[in-house]
């Protein structure tokens, strides 16, 4: 029995001996290269939904201010020239429109809250006497009102005609946008 017991001692510590199984340090080294694994592939993944975000505000951003440019190129289109009550700084627009069924008076103002700027457009109508508030663009960083006049933008006008072209700026925090609107020439100042 002494040689079966002495051959089961020998199996016994082949099975067990250092050549089987991970040391502690291959044990070390394979739990860090998986924690870097892991780390690596949580960072590709936050970048993929940060740019995600920024690409869905964007395109609402685009969306949203696409429909706020035609409907402020309509309203220049429609502009009653002649209104003693146009107003054009750089923070607010006051326009009188004289198509369609009753005049009406839009206004575009810039209203600042906690450093965000947000546009509001307030149309009265003059025959029924209502008055409908709304928000055009909000969240921005910057809105601003400019005049076309001798090839150079400004930022008031205050002449008895209209400007050659009125042009709306925002920067949304991302980019600066600007849409100018021609308003067709500008009468000579000798007429």
């Amino acid at each position: 029995m002494t040689t079966s017991t002495s051959l089961q001692k020998k199996r016994f510590a082949r099975i067990f001996s250092s050549s089987c199984g991970f040391t502690l340090f291959e044990m070390l080294a394979g739990v860090v290269i998986g924690f870097l694994v892991v780390i690596m592939i949580y960072r590709t993944f936050s970048a993929v939904l940060s740019t995600t975000r920024e690409a869905e505000e964007v395109l609402l951003f685009s969306s949203q201010s696409s429909g706020f440019f035609t409907l402020f190129e309509k309203t220049i289109s429609f502009a009653d020239r002649d209104s003693s009550e146009n107003f054009f700084s750089s923070d607010r627009l006051t326009i009188t429109v004289a198509k369609g069924l009753s005049p009406k008076r839009i206004l575009f103002s810039v209203e600042e809250s906690n450093g965000v700027q947000d546009l509001l457009c307030t149309e009265e109508d003059l025959l029924f006497s209502t008055e409908y508030i709304w928000t055009a663009l909000s969240g921005l960083r910057d809105i601003s009102f400019s005049y076309y006049e001798d090839g150079e933008w400004k930022d008031s006008w205050e002449k008895d005609f209209f400007p050659a072209a009125i042009r709306i700026s925002f920067n949304d925090g991302h980019r600066t946008l600007s849409f100018p609107v021609l308003c067709g020439s500008a009468p000579n100042e000798n007429e």
